[in-house]
């Protein structure tokens, strides 16, 4: 939600870096629940908050809940008491190999299953990333 929020590091990272991105199909429907927050909080109009929508999901794979659904036990075990409501993002990760979750929340952090990355991490991968070429 921070990309439709403002025009932010989350944003550019996900449009101007090549990076392949994926997200929950089942999770597009909280986005969609707190529209007019994110309305409120960036300003954008329904028309512009839609575009803008749009351009993202250019970026973004979905991943489609039947297969989110294949790895939901192992990522209840691993997020279950930790964050309830972030299963979802545990298991699409278990679901892309070689992948990484990208949150920014501290909590993700209290297990040790899946890489967690916040962004200042990734920002500090692609600058290291640009210093060597």
């Amino acid at each position: 939600m921070s990309a439709l929020i403002r025009d932010s590091a989350t944003r550019r990272i996900i449009v101007s870096y090549g990076i392949e991105f994926y997200f929950p199909e089942p999770a597009l429907n909280r986005i969609k629940k707190y529209k007019d927050y994110v309305l409120t909080k960036s300003g954008l109009s329904d028309d512009d908050y839609n575009k803008l929508m749009a351009i993202l999901l250019k970026y973004i794979a979905l991943v489609p809940e039947k297969t989110i659904m294949q790895k939901w036990g192992d990522a209840e075990n691993i997020m279950g008491a930790i964050g309830p409501e972030d299963i979802v993002f545990a298991a699409t990760v278990l679901c892309v190999k070689d992948s990484v979750l990208w949150a920014n929340d501290r909590y993700f952090k209290r297990q040790v299953t899946i890489t967690v990355f916040a962004t200042e991490d990734i920002l500090k991968v692609l600058s290291d990333d640009e210093t060597r070429r």
